[in-house]
């Protein structure tokens, strides 16, 4: 049924993420440990987005979460 999704996010997503994260990360660990995480993230290069159409069918719920997976490690697997 190929129920993944992937989207390449382009840059203003990208800084809302990184700004969302940092935030999250200097409330729970400071701002140290919120501006490491901050230049980490900022020194990815690309980013993709992955979701997964769900059913209404438990059994073709969970097949197609298993696709998804299948899908996303394949394409782990062709990027390294």
């Amino acid at each position: 049924t190929e129920p993944w999704r992937v989207r390449w996010l382009g840059p203003e997503t990208r800084a809302s993420l990184v700004d969302l994260n940092a935030k999250l990360v200097a409330a729970s660990k400071g701002e140290d440990a919120a501006e490491k995480k901050r230049q980490s993230w900022n020194r990815v290069p690309g980013w993709l987005f992955v979701t997964c159409r769900r059913s209404s069918d438990p059994l073709q719920d969970e097949e197609d979460v298993a696709a998804c997976h299948c899908a996303v490690q394949n394409l782990l697997l062709a990027l390294w």
